[in-house]
C-alpha cells in the first residue's frame, strides 16, 4: 500500500513537469475531469411589485438609469469598521442620486413633449395667420361696400343733380331732396304740359280746399313768369274752352310785368283747354300752365319760373354756404 502511494506521487510529478506530453490513461484518470454542466437559470414568474425587490422595481421604472446599489463585501476584506463607513457614505447619497435621475428623466420627457408642442404651435400659428388674413379681407370687403354705399354713390348722385340743375335740365327740388330738405313742387296742368286740362282738375283742385278748409292758391304762368293768386270761393262753370277764374289778389309774382298784367285784368285769368285758346275774347289774360298750392306752403316762384345760369350758380353757392355754416355751428 505504501509502495502504491509512492508510485502515484512519482507519476504525478512526472506528468506535471511535462504538461505537453500525450495523454495517457493515468492522466485521463487522475487529471482530466469532465466539466460540470451549468444549471439553467430558473425564470420565476413576475407577479408584480410584491414579488420583486424594491430595487429591481425602481430599476425597471427608471429604464436604463441606475440607482445606488450597495456594493458587496469584496473577497478577502473582512467586514469591519472601514467597510461599514464606506457603506454609510454611499448610502447617504442614494437619495440625491435618485432625485437627480428622476429630474433628468422628467427633463428628457419635457424636451420630447416640448418638440411636439412646438410643432403643434407652428400649425396653430399658421391657422391663426390665415384666419387673421381672412378676417382682414372680410373687413376690407365690408369697408369697400360701406364706402361705395355711403360715400361714392351719394357723391355721384349729388354731383349729377347739381349738374342737371346748373345746366337747366333739372329742377331745384331734386337737389334739396338729396340733402334731406323738402320743397314744394308744383304739378302743372294745361295744354302746354304733358298733363292735359280737364273739368275734374278744375272741380277737385282749382275750386278745392286744403285740410284746414281754406281755398287753395292758384299758380299761373305764361311760360316765363309765375304768379300766385289768392281767391275765395270760385263761381262759374267749365266749358270746352276752359274755365274763367276770378281771383281776389296777386299774392306774389316772379316778374313785375306779369303782376301788372294780372292786376290790370282785375285778377281774372282764363285757364285755357287748348293752345292757342279757342275763346280769346272771354278774358284779357290766358294761361296754358296752372297749378294749385296750399296757403301754408312756401313756393319759390323764381325757381318755378326758371332761373338763369348766373342765378342758378348763386343759388348753389349760397346753399352750400348755408350747409357749411350749419355744420360748423354744430
Amino acid at each position: 500500500m505504501r509502495g502504491f502511494f509512492h508510485l502515484a506521487v512519482v507519476m504525478a510529478a512526472n506528468f506535471t513537469a511535462q504538461p505537453e506530453a500525450d495523454d495517457s490513461w493515468i492522466k485521463i484518470r487522475f487529471w482530466h475531469t469532465e466539466p460540470e454542466p451549468t444549471p439553467e437559470p430558473i425564470v420565476e414568474e413576475d407577479r408584480g411589485v410584491g414579488s420583486r425587490p424594491v430595487l429591481e422595481f425602481f430599476r425597471d421604472w427608471l429604464g436604463e438609469w441606475t440607482i445606488f446599489e450597495p456594493e458587496p463585501n469584496p473577497a478577502g476584506v473582512p467586514s469591519g469598521e472601514g467597510y461599514s463607513e464606506k457603506s454609510e457614505d454611499a448610502s447617504d447619497h442614494w437619495f440625491v442620486t435618485f432625485w437627480l435621475n428622476l429630474l433628468f428623466k422628467v427633463a428628457d420627457t419635457g424636451f420630447v413633449y416640448c418638440g411636439a408642442l412646438c410643432a403643434s404651435v407652428g400649425y396653430a400659428a399658421k391657422w391663426a395667420y390665415w384666419l387673421a388674413v381672412a378676417v382682414v379681407g372680410v373687413f376690407c370687403l365690408q369697408l369697400a361696400v360701406w364706402t361705395i354705399s355711403w360715400v361714392v354713390i351719394p357723391v355721384f348722385r349729388h354731383a349729377y343733380a347739381f349738374y342737371r340743375y346748373l345746366t337747366g335740365q333739372g329742377p331745384w327740388h331734386e337737389v334739396v331732396r338729396l340733402h334731406g330738405f323738402s320743397s314744394f313742387r308744383p304739378k302743372w296742368k294745361g295744354p302746354a304740359t304733358d298733363t292735359p286740362w280737364t273739368a275734374q282738375y278744375v272741380q277737385q283742385e282749382v275750386r278745392g280746399r286744403s285740410e284746414n278748409r281754406e281755398p287753395l292758391d292758384l299758380l299761373v304762368s305764361d311760360g316765363v313768369a309765375v304768379a300766385r293768386l289768392r281767391h275765395g270761393a270760385l263761381r262759374g262753370r267749365t266749358d270746352r274752352h276752359g274755365y274763367l277764374a276770378r281771383c281776389n289778389s296777386v299774392h306774389s309774382s316772379s316778374h313785375r310785368y306779369w303782376r301788372n298784367q294780372i292786376e290790370v285784368a282785375e285778377c281774372s285769368v282764363h285757364l285755357c283747354s287748348a293752345d292757342p285758346c279757342t275763346a280769346p275774347d272771354c278774358a284779357e289774360v290766358h294761361v296754358g300752365l296752372s297749378a294749385v298750392a296750399p296757403r301754408s306752403e312756401e313756393v319759390d316762384l323764381q325757381e318755378a319760373a326758371g332761373k338763369g345760369a348766373l342765378a342758378r350758380c348763386w343759388t348753389v353757392t349760397s346753399f352750400w354756404g348755408c350747409l357749411t355754416c350749419g355744420a360748423f355751428r354744430r
